[in-house]
């Protein structure tokens, strides 16, 4: 998470995740035993992957709050494919045991399965323990769980920046959002954690993290010019329903 971010307190993000140790990615939880996170995230995870729910930091125990569980399977998306630049569905549901106590810090997403009118309103928040600040050309996470308020981005005006940037490599469709600002956004370790909006209903995910800039400069300075890519999840409802075992669906 860039700098212009606030820390968040204990209960107000309630649904995000690291798995492996240390920890390398975001998520959110679908069921006490599903979490949705992003397929890239999967590629290099090795047993035993952890998940942890319930604190803001990334060093409390279970005394603290912290509940960890185990990763018994992963299931990437199946039309993902490592190595694409422009990161298509990059989406994934973790399968662990034993399920999460829900309640109290720890609660399950909600995802819709329209969001144009949730899109329409501009405004977009992620939260994430990803890099805040480099130490030399080494980036630093963040121990404790941040959150920033960021801008959407016209997808039109997303894919003329990122082609542009990557000769042409890089093209952003319908099935994703932008998000972002000039001092503000996603980095590095925050890939899989949820862009929400607030609503009536409380908060309502509407994307997840999935790629950025890496050039420390364009990521800590200019998210405004090149907005980060967000996998958009009411896209992928049928998927999301499959693999939570018909245990999660948008709504």
């Amino acid at each position: 998470m860039v700098p212009a971010v606030y820390m968040a307190d204990s209960g107000h993000w309630r649904y995000s995740q690291s798995d492996g140790k240390p920890y390398i990615c975001g998520g959110s939880l679908l069921s006490p035993t599903h979490v949705l996170t992003a397929a890239h995230c999967t590629v290099d995870m090795q047993p035993p992957a952890r998940v942890m729910a319930g604190a803001v930091n990334i060093n409390v125990d279970e005394s603290g709050g912290a509940q960890w569980r185990e990763v018994q399977a992963a299931h990437a998306h199946p039309h993902y494919q490592h190595g694409d630049p422009s990161y298509l569905n990059d989406i994934a549901i973790l399968e662990v045991s034993p399920p999460f106590d829900v309640g109290g810090t720890v609660a399950l997403t909600h995802i819709p399965a329209n969001d144009e009118q949730l899109l329409a309103g501009g405004q977009v928040i992620i939260s994430g323990f990803g890099t805040y600040t480099f130490d030399g050309h080494q980036t630093v996470p963040s121990r404790d769980l941040r959150y920033v308020q960021l801008d959407l981005y016209d997808t039109d005006y997303c894919n003329q920046q990122w082609s542009s940037f990557t000769g042409g490599r890089t093209n952003v469709g319908s099935t994703q959002v932008c998000a972002g600002g000039a001092g503000r956004g996603s980095g590095p370790g925050d890939s899989g954690g949820p862009l929400v909006v607030h609503s009536s209903h409380g908060l309502i995910q509407i994307g997840l993290v999935s790629f950025g800039p890496t050039d420390p400069n364009v990521m800590f300075n200019h998210q405004d010019e090149f907005p980060a890519v967000y996998t958009r999840v009411s896209q992928h409802c049928d998927f999301i329903h499959q693999y939570s075992g018909n245990t999660a669906s948008c709504r």
